[in-house]
């Protein structure tokens, strides 16, 4: 069977524009709709952050993070 589906998925990222270290986090939704099928509909997102600390010329630490849920097929 055929059906009409509507899906929005804004995002949203920051980034440090800095010389020594850095640091980027950021989000994204993703929604569907069926027309028809409205036991399909889903909603998706995801949040992250991610960073680096430069201890020296040569040296930096760096880490990160996500947490996201998502639908099944």
């Amino acid at each position: 069977d055929a059906d009409f589906v509507t899906v929005l998925a804004p995002r949203v990222e920051l980034r440090s524009d800095w010389t020594r270290h850095a640091l980027r986090a950021g989000a994204d939704f993703s929604s569907g709709r069926h027309q028809d099928f409205s036991s399909e509909n889903y909603d998706d997102w995801q949040a992250f952050a991610e960073g680096r600390l430069d201890l020296g010329r040569a040296s930096s630490v760096s880490g990160g993070t996500s947490v996201s849920s998502e639908h099944e097929d």
